[in-house]
């Protein structure tokens, strides 16, 4: 099934690079301003993708089951969000398909991020908190799954509005 979804996303775009004609069928009219804009936002998470790779090691798995030498990262952006690589994927293929203007692309992308929400994550996170057990279990508690959880932002903003109402006084 990952196979599938993984051929469903990279499909668009190499039409698009080897014969453009064959998806105009799907394109939107989207601003030159808002193309570059998600060309940006691509290079960016390229750069995020570098760091998650960076900080996993040889953690790195190509499969939901741990390895032996596993350990539970918790730092990097791990500190933040536990599937911080899937985040980057569906941010990187968003970004691909506006910058082509392509809904076929982005339609792709919404159905594999409901997979990888529904059914990845979830295998995903049975394993971890078999290997990891009540390590992981707090861990998912204070972080969120593809995104940080509201809370780090709530902190962050009382805290400021704290020091800020101490200051005015």
């Amino acid at each position: 099934m990952r196979a599938l979804i993984a051929f469903s996303l990279v499909l668009p775009p190499v039409l698009y690079v080897v014969h453009p004609k064959w998806i105009t069928w799907s394109l939107l009219p989207i601003s030159e301003w808002l193309r570059w804009l998600t060309l940006v936002v691509g290079v960016l998470n390229m750069l995020g993708v570098r760091s998650v790779l960076h900080t996993l090691g040889c953690n790195v798995s190509e499969t939901v089951l741990t390895k032996p030498h596993h350990q539970l990262i918790t730092k990097g952006p791990y500190r933040w969000v536990r599937h911080p690589l899937y985040t980057a994927g569906i941010v990187l293929f968003c970004s691909i398909g506006m910058m082509q203007g392509s809904w076929l692309l982005l339609m792709t992308t919404g159905i594999a991020a409901s997979f990888i929400r529904f059914v990845v994550i979830p295998a995903d996170e049975r394993e971890l908190v078999a290997r990891f057990e009540n390590s992981y279990q707090i861990y998912r508690k204070q972080t969120g799954r593809l995104f940080p959880r509201d809370s780090l932002f709530r902190r962050h903003t009382t805290e400021i509005t704290a020091n800020s109402q101490r200051v005015s006084r």
